[in-house]
């Protein structure tokens, strides 16, 4: 029942990310579409090649950049997780402090594929 419980909690954590990111990119358009990091193609080939639903959309938005579908071991099941590409040396911008602020548990920092596999149980 506990494991029920957290899984709604954090489903509903993830309505809350869909909604924000359904504000940000209908209210406002960036002036220039934002570059990716540079490890993110690799990022997202690694995720892709796993079977790993990858929905990139750090043109749109400052934060975050990458939203994963994939079984999760720790909930067992399919669930969405909110991604933040930096690179090893990279440092969040104010705005991508705020949003780990406001979602700590929906989304996540990514500094190489191996961290989202983590996340998911694959390995570690």
């Amino acid at each position: 029942m506990k494991s029920s419980s957290r899984l709604k909690g954090y489903l509903w954590q993830m309505v809350g990310v869909l909604v924000y990111l359904c504000i940000a990119l209908f209210s406002r358009r960036p002036k220039y579409m934002s570059k990716p990091d540079a490890n993110q193609p690799e990022i997202v080939e690694t995720l892709t090649q796993l079977g790993f639903l990858v929905v990139n959309v750090s043109p749109y938005l400052t934060t975050p950049d990458l939203f994963v579908w994939g079984y999760h071991a720790t909930y067992q099941a399919h669930v969405w997780t909110a991604w933040e590409v930096k690179t090893p040396v990279g440092e969040l911008s104010t705005a991508q402090k705020e949003f780990f602020r406001l979602w700590p548990q929906a989304v996540k920092l990514c500094r190489a594929s191996d961290d989202v596999l983590t996340e998911y149980g694959r390995f570690g």
